[in-house]
């Protein structure tokens, strides 16, 4: 209510631009990495079993572990996205532009809890891959 009532109707889209601009290149490389790390996966089972093994599944410990890895990757990388859409989120009374929200964090601020974010979409990835390749 007190958004509404302070930013107007437009207070509740506030962000949407920079959610968007952090959730796209986060999806990207996430099923990018994801997929690459299975390719990879097939390569070395051609070079070293030969072409009847090359389709075989990943056991559930190399699914945990390249899906949790994909994800902090991802996490890992669009952190200054993330921080961006934070700040543009949380000013309070005013539309905040990237630039703005850019120079009040400075340089060094972009990576700001980039190690939790990664952790937690390490944790995340690894249940929803295997999740997905399981069902």
């Amino acid at each position: 209510r007190s958004i509404v009532r302070e930013d107007g109707v437009r207070g509740l889209l506030r962000g949407y631009t920079s959610t968007c601009f952090r959730d796209a290149p986060f999806m990207v490389l996430l099923f990018l990495s994801y997929e690459q790390f299975k390719t990879w996966k097939i390569r070395l089972t051609f070079a070293h079993q030969g072409p009847g093994q090359v389709l075989s599944p990943w056991s559930d410990t190399e699914t945990v572990l390249w899906a949790g890895v994909s994800g902090a990757i991802a996490g890992l990388l669009t952190t200054p996205f993330d921080v961006i859409k934070t700040q543009v989120m949380t000013a309070s009374g005013r539309t905040m532009r990237v630039g703005e929200a850019l120079r009040a964090i400075g340089p060094y601020g972009l990576f700001t809890g980039a190690g939790p974010r990664s952790v937690w979409w390490f944790c995340v990835c690894s249940i929803f891959f295997t999740s997905f390749e399981r069902l």
